[in-house]
């Protein structure tokens, strides 16, 4: 049996009894390994955006607040507050003699805690040997459209909840523009029509403030944006009554192109098509993108063999690679990811919002 594993960054492991037998084992060179990691993050929005950190385990435990503490005031009145001076005290409430004797009130703080646990992404694909040959198509090739695939799948179940892992929704995760809708964080972009525009027009710039004022009434700091490619577009088209660009400076760069931020903050755009069919849900979706914790339990891993039989769900054999003259190019990624929310003190529950196109929404 032949087999070539390209592993990740951190890990390299190469069993002798295998290497005995003439396989040949390799660990791709570290140029080209960080060239793959740059590949997902540059390919993936939530990655651009959210908090990216290692997992040594498949399980990552948070522990959040989930009762604050409370302060008091000593008046030296309450009978919790003033003391007792014993028979025939005559210390009056609210006097200095009481408050300095005062017996201090206890307060109380919880916690709760959050998890999210590590699933795996793979995919094989099978290359015929006659087929590369004519072809000059090679593996090498092939690799930075799985990276790219892997992205894709990625970002549809961390923005739009789409096949999200039964443990990611266990651990109370759908997505983000699910768990946003679900929670009423949401305003309708008709809402904001530039003003004396006929017809009516709608004020996007004003849309997106009315959004971020929204979050930080709840005690969140929008750090970013993401939207869909050509929206940021929209804001360089945006005219007054009189032609003139209603928007420059911090949503338009100096050269009149649209800037890569909103606001001063960052504005990603999600590329591989998958907003095309969530244009009816969101324009934008907002956030405190450090609370969207991604945690990476194992690097895109790469692994090629010419003598592994592939069956497909059924158990029905498709191809034997060896019979067959054909090689199959094995990617593996295991991924964790779920909103860590701390209790806030201006009773926000979720940190993150979206901006509708209409109000009829209702999905």
């Amino acid at each position: 049996m032949a087999i070539e594993t390209t592993k990740g960054l951190y890990r390299h492991e190469q069993d002798p009894s295998i290497s005995s037998v003439g396989a040949r084992v390799r660990e791709l060179p570290p140029e080209i390994a960080s060239e793959i990691l740059d590949d997902v993050i540059t390919g993936s929005a939530a990655l651009q955006l959210g908090a990216v950190s290692r997992m040594s385990r498949r399980e990552k435990i948070f522990n959040l607040t989930e009762t604050l503490p409370e302060a008091y005031w000593i008046k030296g009145t309450a009978a919790t507050d003033k003391p007792s001076f014993g028979p025939g005290s005559s210390q009056p409430d609210s006097s200095r003699e009481a408050k300095d004797l005062a017996m201090k009130q206890t307060t109380s703080m919880t916690w709760t805690q959050k998890r999210m646990e590590a699933e795996e992404m793979a995919v094989l694909v099978p290359l015929p040997d006659t087929w590369k040959a004519d072809s000059d198509v090679d593996f090498e090739e092939i690799k930075p459209y799985l990276v790219e695939a892997m992205a894709k799948k990625l970002d549809a179940a961390i923005l739009f909840g789409e096949e999200v892992p039964t443990s990611w929704v266990a651990s109370g995760f759908r997505g983000i523009l699910p768990d946003a809708l679900g929670r009423g964080n949401s305003i309708a972009a008709t809402s904001y029509p530039v003003q004396g525009s006929s017809p009516a027009r709608i004020d996007y710039g004003l849309a997106i403030a009315a959004l971020a004022e929204q979050m930080a009434e709840d005690g969140y700091a929008p750090t970013g944006f993401v939207t869909y490619p050509g929206f940021k577009w929209k804001l360089v088209q945006m005219r007054g009554n009189n032609g003139e660009p209603i928007y420059q400076g911090s949503l338009v760069g100096m050269d009149g192109r649209p800037a890569q931020t909103v606001y001063g903050e960052s504005l990603a755009e999600v590329r591989s098509g998958i907003w095309n069919t969530h244009k009816d849900d969101a324009l934008i979706i907002a956030g405190q993108w450090n609370l969207l914790k991604i945690g990476i339990r194992q690097d895109i891993e790469f692994a090629v063999t010419d003598s592994a039989p592939i069956f497909n769900q059924a158990g029905t054999l498709v191809l034997n690679t060896f019979q067959q003259d054909a090689k199959v190019l094995r990617a593996t990624f295991r991924v964790a990811a779920n909103v860590i929310n701390p209790l806030m003190r201006l009773g926000g529950e979720y940190p993150f919002s979206v901006l509708r196109p209409d109000a009829d929404f209702s999905s």
